[in-house]
């Protein structure tokens, strides 16, 4: 044996395991001034939970656990620890590392005027990605893409794209109950998102939609992915079995809670939905299973041009990154958000007498179950009469001040649970578009007009209300509001029939709907 070259392997070993060292320490003080700069997103909330906590992570649809989501991230950039420590890292393009910092700092600034924190999210990874292409260059971003984009599950989907997907998860599930009631010889009738048995009704609520439990099983799908080294066509088939493996099972766990008597109790209702994900994730691993068994391509281990020796980063580029970072702690702490003028609003209740002409009202019970997590702001539910016509009055308006919680959703267009829409048409009347409805329950039938005011459609809400235009000096000075009018449809009546009062009721609120929209003063307060 050479003692020369022993000895210089000796050394090199020495030096490899001074540059790991050296490059935990610098990993781990970078970790903690990300920590500083981006505090607001790990402590983030959407909203405040309507339900127990541990239901509110599984099952609340608007719930997001920034901070778990960021320690799975780091859990999948730690495995790959070797892989980064094999790299040559030469620095990437200054350019599109420039490119990247200046979105992540733009987006980061918006996030904290804005008072936005989910928008971090967007900030840290553009920052990360920044960091691993200034460098480590392309092979960098190769091994930290995966971990980086894990982020995005911290990022809530906005409430009014939210709400359609939830509303038709409700119906989906309630129809595939039923049809496994049906299966089991139980008798039963689906109505919208009711389930109706001999003595009860089961209404599917947003937390037995079963959005959450699709996010969270793609979640730890992505997980089992990354862990079994799956490529390819393999991990491509895990993740779009996935959803469908969430909603059967959610059909299962709604089929449960139907048939236990006892699901009305909180705790047991949660632990049957934590029993159903973890039956959910065990079919994950069989079908995973499956797919190896079957030989379906799984695309090879990545591979990492190993270093031939021990490296070292670049310090003016180290400079920068930790330079970036120590910029985004500062911002963290100095940007103060926007203090726009508290809009002088009018809510429903102020605007819309009880008295109509002569038509006479009574107030309603607004189904606050049913409508969710949809926010209104004062709004009215009456049922007015004249003669032996009677229209059902239903106004609310949005928040200006509220973000994550929208006015905006399709269930504002049924008078409550258990409605089945039979037709819809989308027509013009007096120059706005309106959905004229009928909609069925039971033996009841209604016509009903639905139609927004203040507010541009589906697409215009959800950008809006993700960007947090609200809270910027880009806010619109009208603020948004629905409506909804219905009437009974008598015996053989044709719905053209039932027009009549729908458009006289139409015509007296055309005042007050106009104030209730109009643009809004400022009455001098501060956020």
């Amino acid at each position: 044996m050479d003692p020369t070259a022993t000895l210089a392997d000796s050394l090199t070993a020495k030096a490899r395991r001074l540059v790991q060292r050296r490059a935990w320490i610098l990993g781990a003080l970078a970790l903690a001034l990300a920590a500083f700069a981006y505090r607001r997103l790990l402590a983030f909330r959407p909203t405040d939970s309507i339900v127990v906590e541990v239901e509110g992570w599984f099952f609340e649809p608007s719930d997001t656990a920034p901070l778990i989501v960021v320690a799975l991230s780091l859990w999948l950039l730690y495995r790959r620890s070797a892989r980064l420590a094999a790299l040559t890292w030469q620095g990437g393009s200054v350019v599109l590392s420039a490119v990247l910092y200046t979105g992540s700092l733009a987006v980061f600034c918006w996030s904290l005027l804005t008072e936005a924190s989910d928008l971090q999210a967007i900030s840290l990874i553009l920052a990360s990605l920044a960091t691993a292409n200034l460098l480590g260059g392309r092979p960098a971003l190769r091994v930290v893409w995966l971990p980086v984009c894990f982020l995005l599950f911290a990022i809530p989907i906005p409430s009014p794209l939210r709400h359609e997907i939830v509303w038709a998860l409700q119906n989906w599930t309630a129809e595939a109950t039923g049809l496994l009631l049906y299966t089991l010889g139980i008798p039963a009738v689906v109505s919208g998102d009711r389930i109706l048995l001999a003595n009860t009704v089961f209404a599917v609520i947003e937390t037995c939609s079963g959005l959450r439990s699709v996010i969270t099983l793609l979640m730890l799908a992505v997980l089992m992915i990354d862990l079994f080294r799956r490529r390819g066509l393999h991990a491509a088939l895990l993740l779009i079995f996935t959803p469908f493996l969430a909603f059967a099972t959610n059909a299962l766990r709604s089929l449960t809670l139907v048939l236990n008597p006892a699901s009305n109790i909180a705790s047991i209702h949660s632990l049957q939905g934590i029993a159903m994900l973890l039956a959910s994730v065990f079919v994950l691993y069989s079908f995973d299973g499956l797919l190896e068994r079957l030989h379906v391509p799984n695309g090879g281990r990545p591979r990492t041009k190993r270093a031939a020796g021990p490296t070292s980063l670049s310090r003016t580029r180290l400079a920068c990154a930790f330079g970036v970072l120590a910029l985004l702690g500062v911002l963290s702490s100095a940007v103060r958000p926007w203090r726009e003028p508290l809009p002088t609003v009018r809510l429903p209740i102020d605007v819309l007498p009880r008295h109509l002409g002569d038509w006479r009202a009574m107030d309603l019970e607004t189904d606050r179950l049913f409508l969710g997590m949809a926010a209104m702001a004062g709004a009215v539910d009456r049922r007015y009469a004249h003669g032996g016509e009677r229209v059902d009055v239903f106004v609310a308006a949005g928040s200006p001040h509220q973000r994550l919680r929208s006015f905006y959703s399709p269930k504002t267009a049924l008078p409550g649970s258990g409605w089945i829409i039979e037709s819809a048409t989308r027509v013009e009347r007096s120059g706005r578009m309106v959905d004229e409805l009928v909609v069925r329950r039971g033996s009841e039938r209604r016509l009903v007009h639905h139609w927004y005011l203040g507010t541009r459609g589906l697409w215009d809400e959800t950008v809006r209300e993700f960007l947090a235009l609200e809270f910027s000096p880009f806010a619109r000075h009208t603020r948004g509001a629905v409506v909804r009018l219905s009437t009974p449809i008598d015996g053989g009546e044709m719905p053209a029939d039932a027009e009549k009062p729908l458009a006289a009721m139409t015509a007296l609120l055309e005042e007050p709907l106009a104030m209730l929209v109009e643009p809004r003063g400022a009455s001098g307060t501060a956020k």
